[in-house]
């Protein structure tokens, strides 16, 4: 007969075999040979968006230097999220094939730059 299953070995944590691959570690933020990652297809449409929706407000909100209006942005950032998105599935296919490529080409320039990069160390 089994066992009896305790709580305490069923959920044990699973190591993780990653690390113990290789001694080296993936750069971080802010170390000389991070790349950030490209930005896929939305995320560029969002953040145009949101560029536009700036410059929309115009530029009198700029020099007022109102503290209060920094937690209101944030509030609302949930709220333009949703609307950009009912934004981006109401494309058309042209409109989304455009941001599609936009975004193909910013993942060839990362994988150009990781390669120079890698390159760069080898040498």
């Amino acid at each position: 007969m089994d066992s009896p299953i305790t709580p305490s070995s069923s959920h044990r944590r699973r190591r993780s075999t990653v690390s113990d691959i290789g001694s080296e570690r993936r750069p971080k933020k802010g170390d000389e040979d991070y790349i950030k990652r490209p930005e896929n297809a939305f995320i560029l449409f969002r953040r145009k968006c949101c560029e536009d929706r700036n410059l929309a407000q115009g530029a009198g909100d700029v020099g007022e230097g109102d503290v209060s209006a920094q937690p209101t942005k944030k509030q609302r950032q949930a709220d333009l999220s949703k609307t950009i998105s009912q934004q981006w599935k109401s494309l058309s296919a042209d409109e989304r094939q455009y941001w599609e490529d936009l975004a193909k080409e910013k993942k060839v320039g990362a994988l150009f730059q990781l390669f120079s990069l890698s390159f760069c160390l080898l040498a």
